[in-house]
């Protein structure tokens, strides 16, 4: 067995290893979920089985394509941090689930509640940073060039300094995905004599965690402009995702000026909006880097471009239909009659 072979024979146990654990933890995230009520609590069994096996879904399709990348290029960078991030995830509801369970729905069941509510408190900063690393090494795993060391160190270190300001801000800990309004939790850790210091530190680490994000961004752009080719052609699937959310966003934008924010309507498509986003990033990022990275059907995406204007136009138009009729009869009748007339309306008129 040589280097190359030996690398990946590794990299196939961790990554079944980490497969393990992403499956330990949907298990317990279930078993809290459905006892928490956290999985219940959508308007509707139908959003409750929406959300319960899309979110099961989602995370699994990020971890498989992380997998893929991982079991095939060890080295790339890319496939570890994509089954990191459905596990980090997944965590943090399950921390969230386990404070909500031991200090709100069965209070003194188990054991460490307040610690679980305190990592709960800071858990979501590194769930969400983590995917800045993602822009700044795609598509190889590695940097653009050594000039861009400085960003990735900076982004680690607004990462870090934000956990801690967060695990160290003193008084009540309100919770991320546990559900502690009815219940007053103070940080174990908190420290009441630098609280001043510690909310200027949070603040500015959360500017430098966006600016971070910002110079991610920028160093696609110019690991694009510096390239050709194939990595041209892997950076455009990438970008193709920002492009559609960054569309997805002006329009819901758009809308909500035109609805206002107190319209039934303007709930309406928010929601609607909100759960295109949740496909476009959740779905989008996993597959563009797993097509651009295994380079499987690379070339294709003029056609999905192609796809995507003619089915984006049609759902823009038939949002801004179903808005304008909800927001009609909604003025001369209930919202739900409104509800009812427009989804009629748009049965009728997209009849085959």
């Amino acid at each position: 067995m040589n280097h190359a072979d030996r690398e990946r024979a590794i990299a196939l146990r961790v990554a079944i290893g980490l497969v393990a654990v992403f499956v330990a933890l949907w298990i317990v995230r279930l078993f809290l979920g459905f006892a928490t009520g956290s999985l219940t609590d959508q308007p509707g069994w139908v959003l409750d089985l929406v959300y319960g096996v899309g979110t099961i879904a989602f995370s699994a399709l990020i971890l498989l394509v992380g997998w893929a990348i991982v079991t095939r290029q060890p080295r790339n960078a890319i496939g570890w941090l994509l089954m990191l991030i459905p596990i980090l995830g997944i965590f943090a509801f399950v921390v969230g689930d386990y404070a909500t369970q031991a200090l709100v729905t069965h209070t003194g069941s188990l054991p460490f509640g307040r610690v679980a509510a305190w990592f709960d408190r800071w858990l979501i900063v590194a769930a969400l940073a983590i995917f800045i690393p993602l822009f700044l090494l795609f598509p190889d795993g590695k940097l653009p060039s050594r000039r861009w060391r400085p960003v990735l160190w900076f982004t680690i270190a607004a990462t870090t300094v934000t956990v801690v300001a967060f695990a160290v801000t003193p008084g009540r800990l309100t919770g991320a995905f546990s559900d502690l309004t009815k219940v007053t939790v103070t940080n174990p850790l908190g420290i009441d004599a630098a609280e001043g210091w510690i909310d200027a530190a949070t603040q500015l680490a959360g500017i430098a965690i966006l600016i971070s994000a910002f110079l991610a961004g920028a160093a696609i752009i110019v690991r694009f402009r510096g390239a050709s080719g194939e990595v041209r052609q892997q950076i455009k699937w990438l970008a193709f995702v920002g492009v559609a959310f960054m569309v997805e966003f002006l329009a819901g934008v758009v809308l909500t000026g035109i609805l206002g924010d107190q319209s039934s309507a303007s709930d309406t498509v928010g929601n609607a909006l909100f759960t295109v986003w949740f496909l476009t990033l959740l779905g989008g990022i996993p597959i563009a880097c797993g097509v651009a990275i295994l380079k499987y059907h690379l070339y294709d995406l003029d056609v999905v471009i192609r796809k995507a204007v003619v089915f984006g136009s049609l759902v823009v138009f038939i949002t801004a239909v179903y808005a304008a009729i909800v927001g009609l009869l909604t003025t001369q009748v209930s919202s739900t009659i409104g509800s009812f007339a427009a989804a009629a309306t748009l049965a009728v008129l997209f009849a085959p």
